[in-house]
């Protein structure tokens, strides 16, 4: 599910893939996404820094260290799973929940404006 490439600690579980990569002297960025290929459009606000960061992978735990913080930036699988499960029922729930309140309305007294 891990794998490394360059200065990047990249995650995969089915279509879903997510980069974590340094991105200054106390600063990591974190990018995701559901296409096959993730986007190599830069969105960020500021230009990356040149930064040496070291990235082990062992069974199902992937840390990145780096190299002026002392504190690793410690990624489990199962954490991963749980906040894009999270994510996905947070999404379902608002966003399913004012559609089913707003399909039993009256079209009619919906639209009307008081």
């Amino acid at each position: 599910m891990f794998e490394k490439n360059g200065t990047r600690l990249i995650w995969r579980l089915k279509e879903q893939t997510l980069w974590v990569e340094p991105w200054g002297r106390d600063s990591i960025r974190v990018r995701a996404t559901t296409l096959p290929e993730m986007p190599l459009r830069d969105w960020s606000l500021l230009p990356a820094k040149n930064v040496r960061a070291k990235i082990s992978i062992e069974s199902g735990l992937a840390t990145l260290v780096n190299a002026f913080s002392p504190f690793p930036a410690v990624m489990q699988t199962t954490w991963v799973t749980i906040a894009f499960v999270v994510a996905i029922a947070t999404g379902l729930t608002f966003g399913l929940w004012p559609a089913a309140k707003a399909a039993r309305l009256d079209p009619i007294e919906a639209l009307r404006y008081e």
